[in-house]
């Protein structure tokens, strides 16, 4: 992981991961008041913690305003503030003449933490960060993430729908194109390539697939369905083309140009951009893995695909997703007829 204080999106996932924040949160065994269900911090309060001034605290409330909003600073006026001078008294040191406060949850503490250059005490607390992190990620997903896509209870679906889509695009390949069996595996690798940078062999390298791995079984529901959009798509431009040159066969590189001509379509550009911040994201921050062509993309995951990927729910569908694999690789051809009626 890059440096806490550098970087708003590492900041920002470890924040929407509620599995790490509640450890985080009971190793610290702080007592502050619990105010709407939720412990809260003064501005001086959090100053003591992290032994700097008050004037520290409140230049990085006016620099990163926005971000600290996001994840819960929060402002008290007017009853809601009587109401809590009434209920807390002297456990938040507020004076009868204060018309504002802001206050700290937990969630937003812990942001003000990963900020925080002048403390050497939040220096240290972000190692421990780094270490709460690393340690969950681990638990789990037991250390083994290469299929961590096949939690997703909508993946199976997807795949199931992605084998008609892959017979399509390949029998438009064999019937509109003149060339050796080179074009199949050439025109995947320009699917592959065009949406996340990677040709099969590279993207095989980086998850240590074997040989005989399905590459499509490591592969995010949204990813899948974008793979199966473009092949689809490609298939439906192939035979069009084939049609208007009365039925004569592309050749290799025609088939390659009209490729070329059919992704500029601004109709596939939601569903391949939705797909790459997905593998950018979910491949940096569930499997460890960075796609250089993808970075761009790179955005925090949000707590529901947290909760997806990590809760425990993830034991039954990864469990029936591996059974109904089996049975689907083993009957292609039968879902293909199947999906076709």
């Amino acid at each position: 992981m890059k440096n806490l204080t550098a970087s708003n999106t590492e900041r920002q996932n470890i924040l929407n991961n509620h599995f790490v924040i509640e450890p985080l949160q009971e190793w610290l065994g702080l007592n502050f008041p619990i105010i709407s269900w939720e412990m809260r911090m003064t501005t001086d309060q959090v100053a003591d913690f992290f032994e700097v001034s008050k004037r520290t605290i409140e230049r990085y409330l006016h620099d990163h305003e926005t971000e600290l909003k996001k994840n819960w600073y929060e402002i008290f006026t007017w009853k809601p503030l009587q109401e809590l001078k009434e209920s807390l008294g002297s456990d938040i040191n507020v004076g009868s003449k204060t018309t504002v406060l802001w206050l700290f949850n937990f969630r937003s503490f812990l942001n003000l933490w990963m900020l925080l250059t002048q403390s050497d005490k939040a220096r240290e607390l972000r190692r421990i960060i780094l270490d709460v992190m690393i340690d969950v990620m681990n638990q789990k997903t037991w250390g083994k993430t290469k299929y961590i896509n096949q939690r997703d209870e909508n993946f199976i679906a997807t795949y199931v729908d992605s084998i008609s889509y892959r017979k399509e695009f390949t029998n438009a390949l064999h019937h509109y194109v003149d060339a050796g069996a080179f074009k199949f595996p050439l025109m995947t690798n320009k699917v592959y390539h065009y949406l996340f940078g990677e040709n099969t062999a590279e993207y095989k390298k980086l998850l240590k697939l074997w040989a005989k791995e399905n590459l499509r079984g490591t592969l995010y529901d949204e990813v899948l369905t974008a793979i199966s959009t473009i092949e689809i798509g490609f298939a439906h431009e192939l035979k069009k083309k084939y049609e208007a040159t009365w039925n004569k066969k592309l050749s290799y590189n025609e088939a390659e140009d009209l490729f070329d001509e059919f992704i500029e379509s601004p109709i596939l550009k939601p569903q391949v951009e939705k797909s790459r911040k997905v593998m950018s994201s979910r491949d940096k921050w569930l499997r460890d893995i960075v796609h250089e062509a993808l970075q761009p993309y790179l955005e925090s995951l949000t707590p529901e695909e947290y909760e997806k990927f990590l809760s425990e729910e993830w034991k039954r569908t990864e469990e029936k997703t591996t059974e109904a694999l089996t049975i689907i690789d083993d009957n292609k051809d039968v879902f293909t007829r199947l999906k076709d009626r």
